[in-house]
Parts: structure tokens; C-alpha cells; sequence
């Protein structure tokens, strides 16, 4: 252990999920939220594929089989870009992929970012290399690679070819900083994945993150047991999942301020509100049937970030303009 702050920040960082009914690309690329470019091929043994123009999400469809339907990879840079919407939330969005498209999970990637280094690679090794760690197979791998004159270490905790292996690596390094904070990133895939999404959808993000310690739990060496089943969890461990906490934009306090919101408004609607207002000629009541209508729509979410807006008293949200 080293000194740092408790906090860890847990999130999803790859996912990939297949529709396989007879939902229309087109309804997929809408709900996945953003503009969509064909490439002209496609990979994974599908013939047709386009790519987001943020980058970070992948749509393949056409596939070389009847059946394989229409197939999503969203890479951690596409998380990210879903997270910007300042109303997106997580277990809704789950849910929406499994019951408005009936799509099943492959893989999901979830990483717990050790940002306050409190945790050294150097004892997660040891405790893998002296067996101090109860898992499904024994298999691990060390990889190092030198950059910018720096050794970055990464350890492989099981197989690739298995359903669960856990990935922990000096993120901080990767990005650059001078503190080689760790990230613990659990790769589920087939079954594993669709588990852990409902294990998600079912009981909320503690029971999520508490799947880390039903697949790998690192023991306490000092704590001598003739039945390991009873040894005690090394305390960084423990430490390390209960301070993995999401940390919600809109969902939680109000972390969405009115500036990404805008920012969000401008880049998903204002080509449509642009198109409403040349075939009108400026007549400004269909926005207002549209205002209606989604007046009784409004969830809780949308509530807060109002409550919020209309009660601030230092100023911030005084310019209202998209400007």
C-alpha cells in the first residue's frame, strides 16, 4: 500500500452486444445515439459495417450466416462519449439495449481506477506469484512495455480464452502522468457478461463491483488457516472494492452542469430543431406541441437538473443561451 486517497472510480470500458432478431440496423445506430458513417466492409464475419464519427463505437451487420444479426463493440472511448450525454445513466441503458432490442452481451469490461494509488503493482504481483489469491485456473502472465523511456507493467490474472480474467496495469502511466496509479479491469465475456449485466440490472453497482471479489479474492498472507476458504481478504483488496464507487453525472447529485448539457443539446438536436424551423417558416408551435409532449415524459433525472437550474442563486446558469 501507499498513501492516496480511498476513492476509486468504477465504469464500464468495452461492451459488446448482438441483436439477433429482425430489429433494423437503423433502430440500432438510433438507439446507440450518435452519427453513423458506412465504411463500404465489415469484420467478424459480417460484410457491412459503419463507425460512429466520435469515434469509440463499431456497428456490423450482413453477416456471412443467417441469424448473426446485427453486432456492437463500443471500446472505452465510446463509453466515455455515451457518458457526455449529461442524462445517460448506466443501468437504463442496459436495460434498454436488452428489452427495446433484445440484444445479449458477449463481453462487457469493467475497470475500477485505483486513481489515489493506493495500491502498487509490485503487491498485487507477489500476492499472484505466492498464490495468495483464490480464482478459477492458475494462470498468469507479466508483460511489460517501455515508453517514453519508461517500463510499464501489465499482469494477466487467467486465460484469454476463459469467460473472466482480470487485466491490471499503470493506467496512470498510460495516460501519461508521472503516477503509475493502477486500474484492476475484469474482462467478462458469453455467459459471464450476460451475468454480470443482470447481476447490474438486479441489485445496483456495490453487488456489480462486488462480483470482482466472487471471481479473484486476494488473501491476507499473515492470516494462517488450515481451511483457505476462511483466510481473510488482504485488507488493500477489501479497501480497493469498497471505494470503487460510480460516480454518476445527473443520477446522483447534480455533477451535470447546465454548460455540458448545452453543449449536448447543440450537438444532438440542433440539426433537427434547424430542419423544423426552414419547413415551418419559423413558426415556433411545433416546438412548443413538441415541449408538451415531452412534458409528460420527463423522469426524475430531467426533475433534478430543473430543480437545480431554477434554485441557483450564484449565477451560473443565468445565460441561458446556446451561444
Amino acid at each position: 500500500m501507499v498513501g492516496g486517497s480511498a476513492h476509486a472510480r468504477v465504469a464500464p470500458d468495452y461492451i459488446a452486444f448482438t441483436v439477433t432478431n429482425d430489429t433494423p440496423v437503423s433502430t440500432v445506430l438510433a438507439m446507440l445515439g450518435f452519427k453513423f458513417n458506412e465504411i463500404g466492409f465489415g469484420r467478424y464475419r459480417y460484410r457491412q459495417g459503419a463507425v460512429a464519427e466520435v469515434g469509440g463505437l463499431e456497428v456490423y451487420w450482413d453477416g456471412c450466416q443467417d441469424g448473426m444479426g446485427t453486432h456492437v463493440r463500443i471500446s472505452g472511448k465510446g463509453c466515455r462519449h455515451l457518458e457526455d450525454d449529461p442524462f445517460f445513466e448506466w443501468g437504463e441503458w442496459f436495460s434498454d439495449i436488452r428489452k427495446k432490442l433484445g440484444g445479449r452481451f458477449s463481453r462487457v469490461d469493467i475497470a475500477i481506477d485505483d486513481e489515489g494509488y493506493n495500491v502498487e503493482f509490485d503487491t498485487v504481483l507477489k500476492a499472484v506469484e505466492n498464490k495468495e489469491v483464490t480464482r478459477r485456473g492458475d494462470a498468469y502472465d507479466e508483460r511489460y512495455r517501455f515508453r517514453g523511456g519508461r517500463k510499464e507493467k501489465t499482469l494477466y490474472i487467467g486465460s484469454r480464452e476463459s469467460e473472466a480474467m482480470l487485466r491490471v496495469y499503470q493506467k496512470g502511466f498510460e495516460l501519461g502522468g508521472e503516477v503509475g496509479w493502477l486500474r484492476f479491469e475484469a474482462e467478462f465475456k458469453g455467459k459471464r457478461a450476460e451475468g454480470w449485466v443482470t447481476v447490474f440490472l438486479t441489485h445496483g453497482w456495490d453487488a456489480a463491483v462486488g462480483v470482482f471479489r466472487h471471481l479473484w479474492e486476494f488473501k491476507d498472507a499473515s492470516h494462517v488457516t488450515t481451511d483457505r476458504t476462511r483466510q481473510r481478504a488482504a485488507d488493500w483488496w477489501v479497501q480497493l472494492i469498497g471505494a470503487a464507487k460510480f460516480s454518476f453525472k445527473l443520477g446522483q447529485a447534480v455533477a451535470a452542469t447546465w454548460q455540458s448539457v448545452q453543449k449536448w443539446m447543440v450537438r444532438q438536436w440542433a440539426p433537427s430543431v434547424a430542419m423544423l424551423m426552414e419547413a415551418t417558416a419559423g413558426d415556433l408551435s411545433p416546438l412548443l406541441e413538441l415541449a408538451e409532449i415531452g412534458s409528460d415524459r420527463l423522469k426524475e433525472k430531467h426533475k433534478r437538473l430543473i430543480a437545480v437550474v431554477r434554485g441557483c442563486s450564484d449565477g451560473s446558469f443565468a445565460n441561458l443561451s446556446f451561444a
